[in-house]
């Protein structure tokens, strides 16, 4: 098997990058006080309540989120894998709809259904109850809870889904048999066998939540809700003047409490071996009939997925094709498109902020599927004690939250010599984008590149080919799904995300999500333009995803149809007409 040492370097210079931006935090907040000194020390700061407050806050919220969003994908996987429901297809394809609106975008949605004053859903209960009715308050800790919950089903979903498929169904077969009924075997029997994938799920979440900064910024402040990505994003931004100084310290406490929770689903995706089920028989798919229970569950199923996407993205629609900003009453409402439409493409930068997101995205994309499957390559196929190494660069990430790196990188180019000149240019984005996305690209190739065995290349090199030659004309075709797959999320997630950039943002290099929030702080009240801009940005991500989908699927008719042709026209030997 190959030895390349430059698969190595890779990932030398890959930790270099990662560390070099965490040093410069460190060395900027304690010897050049110039820019910005803390007016607390890091021992003084964990010490106090100040921190004792963020951190109890951001456990909360992370917690709590991730136990309720893993609990609702695990019923809805369960329904989905496991039950008779009719339109199963229809029903594994609608969670992945989430995926498309930024997390930002489903704020403001929230905002618009359920803000205290002016929210559709109380605007409702009153034209329906009268001034009486019981409000809805989307701002504060339970607002964050519900939102970021709803949230987290998709990937919670994604994780679980698989493992579901796959659980031997001889087990619960065995246990209905035993006399259990179905809510016994299911807390028993279904739950414990898939209890890892609900396990990585779960610290995934936390870990995912721990790191959102927009719905703390946008539904916890208000409420004076306060969280470590929201304070370090006010001291690098929003105090006068700011103080990278402060916003370094928090951010170390932030990179310790993330440290241990990556510690955490490390161990426990390290533990998946211990439930494996061992079959030589082929998979029989067994469902559950759910006889009466057959329409609630549907029902179920179609509540989730509508809180999810439809719920948020109808408001979103009906925000910014009508008057309701303005009368809050649906007695006096009017359809008023395209009107929202014009005023949000004429907001200043509208353009060159699309333009810049979608450079910087494609950017992403590439460097990201490129340094992955390398990176990939070297973890799995390469038999070495060096192997751990990529896999431990690959990981590192996970501990740095999005807000975090994007302070230790405004450090990082502002005072390591030769790199002030990029600040202000795309460069910092891509380059936070590409380290805070590589375990999840990394994850995504290796998934495919796993089930690839290892005579292929060997075959290779048996034959004289170089390590370029095999990997270029052997490796990366049988991996093209996992390139495409890494690609599309690495763009799309590029598109959707605000923490890793919103300190990075400049006039000249501004992402679409930090021009919809830099419009809500100047003209939240102005809510139809708002909700025109979230559903442009959410209506590109659909029509990039629907295209990639078309032309993946185009290619593989086109293989297909060349494939069989050349079988079809290819004469069998006159020895073997038979």
């Amino acid at each position: 098997m190959y030895k390349p040492k430059g698969l190595y370097l890779l990932a030398i210079a890959v930790l270099v990058a990662m560390l070099v931006p965490v040093i410069s935090l460190i060395v900027g907040i304690t010897s050049f006080r110039e820019i910005g000194a803390p007016t607390f020390s890091f021992l003084s700061f964990i010490r106090s309540s100040y921190a004792l407050g963020l951190t109890e806050n951001s456990l909360e919220f992370s917690i709590a989120h991730a136990a309720l969003g893993v609990t609702l994908a695990t019923f809805y996987a369960w329904v989905v894998a496991r039950s008779d429901i009719p339109w199963k297809r229809f029903f594994e394809l609608l969670p992945l709809l989430g995926l498309t609106q930024p997390l930002e975008v489903k704020v403001f949605a929230w905002i618009f259904l359920a803000d205290p004053h002016v929210g559709m859903l109380n605007i409702l209960l009153k034209t329906l109850l009268g001034s009486s009715a019981p409000l809805l308050d989307i701002y504060g800790m339970g607002g964050m809870i519900w939102v970021a919950m709803i949230g987290a089903v998709p990937l919670a979903y994604l994780i679980i889904m698989p493992a579901m498929k796959s659980m031997d169904p001889s087990l619960e077969e065995a246990s209905r048999i035993a006399g259990r009924g179905t809510l016994s075997t299911f807390y028993s029997i279904t739950v414990r066998v898939l209890w890892p994938a609900i396990l990585v799920a779960f610290l995934l979440s936390t870990l995912s939540g721990l790191a959102i900064f927009d719905y703390p910024y946008f539904l916890g402040q208000p409420a004076g809700v306060h969280t470590l990505s929201t304070e370090v994003y006010y001291w690098a931004e929003g105090a006068s003047p700011p103080s990278y100084g402060n916003a370094g310290v928090i951010s170390i406490l932030f990179v310790m409490i993330t440290a241990i929770t990556v510690s955490l689903y490390i161990w426990a995706t390290r533990k998946t071996n211990k439930y494996i089920t061992v079959t030589g028989r082929s998979e029989r798919h067994v469902f559950y009939k759910l006889r009466r229970w057959k329409p609630l569950a549907i029902f179920a199923c179609s509540l989730i997925v509508f809180f999810e996407f439809f719920l948020p993205f109808i408001a979103l629609l009906l925000e910014s094709f009508s008057n309701i900003s303005i009368t809050h009453s649906f007695q006096n409402i009017n359809i008023d498109f395209p009107s929202a439409y014009i005023k949000a493409i004429h907001i200043p930068g509208f353009f060159p902020s699309l333009k810049a997101t979608f450079e910087f995205g494609i950017a992403t994309a590439a460097l990201l599927t490129i340094i992955s499957a390398l990176l990939s390559f070297a973890t799995l196929k390469v038999k070495t004690r060096a192997a751990r190494l990529t896999e431990f660069v690959t990981s590192i990430p996970l501990a740095i939250p999005g807000i975090v790196f994007g302070v230790a990188l405004t450090w990082m180019f502002l005072i390591v010599p030769g790199l002030s000149r990029f600040y202000g240019s795309l460069v910092p984005l891509v380059f936070a984008l590409v380290v805070i996305r590589l375990p999840y690209t990394t994850r995504i190739i290796s998934a495919n590149l796993f089930q690839i065995s290892n005579e292929l290349e060997e075959a290779s090199q048996v034959a004289g080919s170089k390590f370029r030659k095999t990997f270029t004309r052997i490796t990366l075709p049988l991996i093209k799904g996992g390139l495409i797959n890494s690609f599309v999320y690495a763009l799309v997630d590029s598109m959707r995300e605000l923490g890793a950039v919103v300190l990075l943002s400049s006039s000249t290099a501004m992402p679409f999500t930090s021009l919809l929030l830099n419009y809500y702080e100047v003209h939240n009240v102005t809510g139809n333009v708002l909700a025109a801009g979230s559903v442009i940005l959410t209506g590109l991500i659909i029509i990039i995803l629907v295209a990639l989908a078309i032309v993946e699927r185009l290619t593989g008719r086109r293989k297909y149809k060349e494939i069989s042709g050349v079988q079809e026209s290819t004469p069998l030997p006159k020895g073997n007409r038979n």
